[in-house]
């Protein structure tokens, strides 16, 4: 318990740092290698806002392989740590799962967003 606890905190602290700022591209890159470091380093998982902020930036920018890279690049780390902290309780096995399910779904939007330009050209 004590564990997930510390999930906890680090993702609101992760969160904490988010709101009520808007960072550019560089900057949530930025935040996103140092969410990677934190998994590396104390073991914890990373938090979803910087992974999101950036597929979101590039979205806008009609960047879809990039999109693509952030989102495959969080699926792999959620895999990574399910993996390596078995048996999670339901809850905690539960929450990765809807985590992984949402960047899934954009990775169909996006194939779908090239199969759709590619049949148009």
């Amino acid at each position: 318990m004590i564990r997930y606890s510390f999930y906890l905190v680090h993702w609101l602290k992760s969160a904490s740092r988010l709101i009520g700022k808007s960072y550019g591209i560089e900057e949530t890159i930025r935040q996103c290698r140092l969410e990677i470091q934190d998994y590396v380093d104390l073991d914890v998982m990373p938090s979803t806002d910087y992974f999101l902020q950036a597929a979101n930036y590039y979205r806008k920018k009609r960047n879809y392989e990039n999109e693509t890279s952030i989102c495959e690049l969080y699926i792999e780390l959620i895999n990574e740590f399910s993996e390596h902290h078995k048996p999670l309780d339901e809850k905690c096995s539960a929450k990765l799962q809807l985590i992984s399910n949402q960047f899934n779904a954009r990775l169909y939007k996006i194939m779908y967003k090239q199969l759709k330009y590619c049949r148009l050209n």
